[in-house]
């Protein structure tokens, strides 16, 4: 269960601010601070966690355990259902056909299912399958 006030405080804190999206390991954008996302807004419905950034990226987690603040100010979920990365192909129009995700699903096993949508999946694998052993799935730093 989410305790509101850490993500009311964190976003407060954090917004409008460059973070670095890590998601199950992996930094979108290949390095910290390659791809810098601003925080903006969130929405906490029916256990699923959506935060909004800069223009249209979303970050959808489901079913996240918890929702804590590290000594950085960074935001850690440190296990979810699941975590949806989404956001228009950086260059192209904002249409559905330039519509890009990227969704981690994680089982009791620990092992991430990948699958990437839309126009960037002709740049990385489309499905990956890969073993994740950290407490930071979903961390914002």
């Amino acid at each position: 269960m989410i305790d509101i006030t850490v993500l009311d405080n964190w976003i407060t804190k954090k917004r409008d601010e460059s973070v670095s999206i890590v998601l199950a390991g992996r930094v979108f954008g290949g390095r910290y601070g390659e791809s810098p996302q601003k925080p903006k807004d969130y929405e906490y419905v029916k256990n699923t966690l959506t935060l909004k950034f800069g223009t249209t990226e979303i970050l959808e987690i489901v079913e996240p355990e918890s929702a804590l603040v590290g000594s950085q100010h960074e935001l850690i979920i440190p296990r979810a259902k699941s975590a949806l990365w989404g956001w228009h192909y950086y260059g192209r129009k904002e249409t559905q056909e330039n519509w890009c995700t990227c969704t981690y699903a994680i089982n009791i096993t620990n092992m991430v299912h990948l699958t990437v949508k839309g126009p960037i999946s002709s740049r990385i694998p489309a499905n990956e399958i890969f073993l994740y052993n950290d407490d930071k799935f979903v961390l914002l730093i």
